[in-house]
């Protein structure tokens, strides 16, 4: 069910605090063999500890049914404590995503997908819903590639080094719009190069005809050095801009 970006994929802890061995990690499968897959796991939280069984008694719970509940009472808790006005700017998919997103941290061992955003904090879940205003967001939202910083976290992206000759890196990132259940891509997604940006070749696959639905879309990316840049040697900073227009307002 994580493969589709509208669920929240949980990963889960053991009693040691470490990536369980059942947790679930890895790309999504819907993508292949045609393309790239994108992470499957969105958060990881605690899926190891003593509850209480249907008699009230204890009981040794594990695995990520115990985990995803977790994600879910506190989301319910949190919505559930809100003004409504509030609390009707996140009742979709995406507006909980961006949330949890904003939420989680990164645990230091483990990548992104074997831990999406990384570990749930309450208390920063609660102020990104407190705070929180609708907007279009991409993950993941930054791509350092650099083994020095993006490794381990953007693992095997971030082992991978550029050159002229080899085959292209593809990364498909999973875009998320709170704003508007549909929308439509405005223009051409563009690469707006910076320091060293010449040396790199961006292109883009995505969806022209349904853009964005059910409030998620994706953007294939393609990064290949130019061949004019063979010769060249160092780092290459750059955005990427997608322009959305959110055609469920647009509509109404």
């Amino acid at each position: 069910p994580a493969d589709d970006a509208a669920v929240l994929g949980v990963a889960g802890l053991d009693k040691d605090g470490k990536l369980a061995a059942w947790s679930s990690r890895g790309m999504t499968l819907w993508e292949e063999p045609l393309g790239a897959g994108r992470a499957g796991v969105d958060v990881i939280t605690h899926g190891e500890f003593w509850g209480a069984d249907q008699h009230n008694a204890c009981q040794h719970q594990w695995g990520t049914s115990v985990a995803c509940p977790v994600v879910v009472g506190l989301l319910a808790l949190l919505l559930s404590s809100l003004p409504e006005r509030q609390r009707n700017t996140l009742l979709n998919p995406a507006a909980l995503k961006q949330v949890v997103y904003a939420g989680s941290s990164p645990l230091p061992d483990y990548g992104w997908l074997e831990q999406g955003a990384g570990l749930l904090d309450a208390p920063a879940t609660e102020a990104a819903a407190r705070a929180f205003e609708p907007h279009a967001s991409a993950v993941p939202s930054v791509l350092d590639l650099r083994p020095s910083v993006g490794c381990p976290y953007l693992w095997p992206l971030c082992d991978m080094p550029l050159y002229a000759t080899m085959q292209p890196l593809f990364v498909n990132l999973t875009l998320l719009n709170s704003r508007s259940a549909t929308a439509a891509f405005a223009a051409p997604p563009l690469w707006r190069p910076r320091a060293g940006g010449h040396a790199l070749h961006v292109s883009f696959a995505y969806d022209d005809h349904r853009g964005l639905s059910a409030h998620r879309g994706f953007l294939g990316v393609r990064l290949s050095v130019s061949s004019s840049a063979s010769g060249w040697a160092g780092e290459v900073e750059g955005e990427l801009v997608i322009t959305l227009v959110d055609t469920a307002l647009a509509a109404n």
